[in-house]
């Protein structure tokens, strides 16, 4: 069994390394509770939770002290706010019809103040042991599914053609591009600039070296006045 230690949660049981080190998931298996298998893994129907998720790098960014201080470069982007909405807003999502099972608190998994997932391994457990067909139902509806709805979720986020964050990044590649093209108009005419004023700095440095030959020449036509 491969579980582990949650940010502000109790340990699981189960050692992934045998040394006393914890992994960062738990793993729940739809076919017997909590564990990890290569079978699972290969049937594709164990799900994960784990304290490192996708939304401790978004929160990071938006992650600003009392004095202003703080946040990251994205603090600005109304996408990745509208990406960090959605994410919390699948997590928190409720099947009303699934009884006793019909969000992932009631699953046993709580969601901390800083978005990430812990684990009340007891109440997983009793679930599990209790009413398997509703934690299997709540996470693996074909419609009104945990897992449908976070499919969708994440598809209406990533998606690189139609996604927030994919069309956010469409942006930001056009945006980069019209720069780049008008750094190259402007370095274009710096060039021309440039070849301009160095042929004005050739005529005026010819002119001056003549200087000293039309000063003689003046000074001989004032001597044979």
């Amino acid at each position: 069994m491969r579980v582990g230690r949650f940010k502000d949660a109790e340990l699981l049981e189960g050692d992934l390394n045998g040394d006393g080190e914890f992994a960062d998931f738990a793993f729940v298996d739809l076919r017997r509770g909590v564990e990890d298998d290569k079978e699972g893994e290969e049937k594709r129907d164990e799900v994960g939770v784990r304290d490192d998720t996708a939304i401790k790098d978004i929160n990071a960014q938006f992650a600003v002290a009392s004095d202003g201080s703080g946040g990251g470069p994205l603090e600005a982007d109304g996408s990745l706010r509208e990406a960090q909405s959605a994410l919390l807003s699948a997590i928190t999502f409720s099947n009303s019809g699934n009884g006793s099972i019909a969000n992932l608190r009631s699953l046993g998994i709580s969601l901390n103040n800083d978005g990430t997932l812990s684990v009340n391994q007891g109440t997983l457990s009793t679930n599990l042991s209790g009413n398997f067909s509703g934690v299997q139902n709540f996470l693996q509806a074909a419609t009104g599914g945990f897992a449908q709805n976070l499919d969708t979720v994440l598809t209406n986020i990533a998606d690189p053609v139609s996604g927030t964050l994919g069309l956010d990044a469409k942006s930001l590649a056009q945006s980069s591009q019209a720069l780049g093209s008008q750094i190259s108009d402007l370095q274009a005419t710096l060039a021309v600039k440039q070849a301009n004023l160095i042929l004005v700095y050739s005529q005026v440095n010819a002119t001056l070296q003549e200087l000293p030959l039309l000063q003689q020449q003046l000074s001989r036509q004032l001597a044979g006045a």
